[in-house]
């Protein structure tokens, strides 16, 4: 079976700051441009889902001494390990976070 390649989100660069409404905005903008990638492969056995997270970091000095805020993303699948699989990217500054993984399934 053919494996799809690793999807290459584009994020926001690294200056700019969080905004609530720029960020439901650019989430959007950053799902719809990797679903496109993964289209233009053109696997037609693939079902992709494509899912972006964003975030404003709040320091957490006090406590850990770092600046993550306490934020944690995790996924399981149920799949054919032979086919199916996922790629995430992580990017962001000391003001947000922004993680995007594109899923790719198999259908038999």
């Amino acid at each position: 079976h053919h494996h799809p390649p690793t999807p290459t989100p584009d994020p926001t660069g690294p200056a700019w700051n969080y905004s609530s409404d720029e960020a439901s905005l650019l989430s959007k903008k950053i799902s719809d441009e990797v679903k496109n990638r993964l289209r233009d492969l053109n696997l037609p056995r693939y079902k992709f889902m494509v899912q972006v997270v964003m975030g404003q970091k709040e320091t957490d000095k006090e406590v850990t001494g770092d600046k993550h805020g306490g934020t944690h993303l995790g996924c399981r699948c149920f799949w054919d390990a032979d086919t199916d699989q996922y790629s995430s990217v992580t990017t962001g500054n000391d003001n947000y976070f922004c993680c995007c993984t594109a899923y790719s399934v198999y259908q038999y």
